[in-house]
């Protein structure tokens, strides 16, 4: 009995440890989402915990404390904020002198590429120890599909950016959410919901009052964007599905970057020679005067330095998928539009007549109904886990030597030490299905909580 009510109290020490644990972020960080403890908690608690999740990929492991995660989160968005505003800024004003965009976004690829290879090579050097690289198998029937739709997708956006302004391009650029849906879809990544097709035509509609009538529409920009919207929502629908596939090992995004840029810029090169190589190979330069040496070094340097904003953004954006979730790239996403369209209009001088400003508004109103309808999903998934986790009903502490049970405990699904001579876990459960017999708690249903 005495050996009872001491294994009741170690119980309920551990559970108390482990909910004040998960509050100030004393557990292991390893999931997007918060995986809810089964034992008893407040509802509401599990509501806040879904809101945040959905946010921020909140800790669940002793690495680190809670506000320690989310600044990081913070700082790698405000990084992305930077990086993604500064470069379509500088790629519009880049290509306004250099009349060759696909040319300048296949320099961009091939710089990423040897930057991505050099610090690869860098780290094995100084560590010892290999790199990921994936077999020709591998790499040809799971990557393919990513880099060349990553490739046009960059391709023609900085192609169509040479034809309309930033506001257009900007709102064009962010029906890729449609896309993405579409394919999420398709690909059983999402579940059909009569609340996703709304959101889908207000975006849509939006879509159609901002371009309507508009004072700066150019067809051809416009379709390359549209272009570009649509092999963005492939390109990056498959690079969850590959993210996801822990076994190929390339949650690194520098391994990510080095594996795919070979396709992009197989993708690229040639509509760079069809439509750039002609005009490319009339406008030769023969470096005999000052002028010409210049211009071609003031061409060579800023298409660098476009090309280590872009290496650093894409860095950066897989950083913010990997260490939160795409949920909250999509947040991210609202705010970095608002702000893109703000200075175009302020230091661009782009025109928004009241039609195209109240299909602005319905774009962003519909991402953001997409945004809160994803965070509605996250917290019904929680609650149901929480409805789950209620059917163990019964948690009996069993000794080694007398076999004797105490009831009614709290639900710690938790392995504790071996004892006796049995060797058997102190801490069992029994469900409701299986009252005659305890269920044993191994090792990995333990990791798994």
């Amino acid at each position: 009995m005495e050996n009872d009510k001491d294994a009741y109290r170690l119980a309920s020490l551990e559970s108390k440890e482990e909910e004040e644990g998960f509050f100030y972020g004393d557990d292991e960080e390893e999931d997007l989402f918060i995986k809810p403890r089964p034992y008893n908690n407040p509802m509401m608690r599990y509501r806040c915990c879904a809101a945040l999740a959905a946010i921020f990929r909140l800790p669940t492991g002793n690495v680190r404390p809670l506000w320690c995660i989310i600044f990081r989160n913070v700082l790698l968005i405000l990084v992305y904020y930077v990086l993604s505003i500064g470069l379509t800024f500088y790629q519009n004003h880049l290509l306004k002198e250099i009349k060759f965009p696909l040319s300048v976004v296949l320099c961009h690829l091939v710089i990423k590429f040897l930057l991505a290879s050099f610090i690869r090579l860098t780290y094995e050097l100084y560590t010892k120890q290999r790199r990921v690289l994936l077999d020709c198998n591998n790499w040809l029937k799971k990557l393919s599909l990513i880099g060349i739709s990553g490739g046009l997708d960059i391709g023609f956006s900085n192609w169509g950016q040479e034809f309309i302004t930033v506001s257009l391009y900007t709102m064009s650029k962010s029906t890729a959410i449609i896309f993405i849906l579409g394919f999420a879809l398709f690909l059983k990544l999402e579940e059909q919901h009569w609340s996703l097709f709304i959101i889908v035509s207000m975006i849509s509609g939006g879509l159609f009052m901002f371009t309507y009538h508009s004072t700066q529409f150019e067809l051809t920009g416009f379709l390359l964007i549209m272009a570009a919207s649509f092999l963005s929502g492939l390109r990056w629908t498959m690079c969850q599905l590959i993210v996801q596939k822990s076994t190929l090992g390339l949650q690194n995004p520098i391994d990510m970057v080095y594996h795919v840029q070979p396709w992009m810029m197989i993708a690229v090169l040639p509509f760079a020679i069809i439509f750039e190589g002609p005009h490319i190979g009339s406008r030769s330069m023969s470096f005999e005067s000052m002028q010409e040496k210049a211009a071609f070094l003031y061409a060579m340097n800023a298409i660098l330095l476009g090309a280590l904003m872009a290496f650093f953004m894409e860095i950066a954006e897989y950083m913010v998928v990997a260490y939160t979730s795409s949920l909250t790239l999509s947040v991210a996403g609202i705010f970095k539009e608002i702000c893109t369209l703000c200075l175009a209009v302020i230091f661009n001088g782009d025109q928004l007549s009241f039609i195209n400003f109240l299909g602005l508004l319905m774009c962003f109103t519909g991402i953001i109904g997409h945004v809160a309808f994803k965070v509605m999903n996250s917290t019904r998934e929680l609650e149901q886990t929480n409805h789950n986790t209620t059917s163990i009903n019964t948690v009996s502490i069993s000794t080694s030597k007398n076999g004797s049970h105490v009831s009614n405990l709290p639900n710690v699904l938790r392995k504790e030490p071996t004892g006796g001579e049995s060797g058997k876990p102190l801490l069992q459960v029994t469900s409701s299905a299986e009252v005659e017999s305890d269920v044993e708690i191994d090792d990995s249903w333990h990791q798994r909580l």
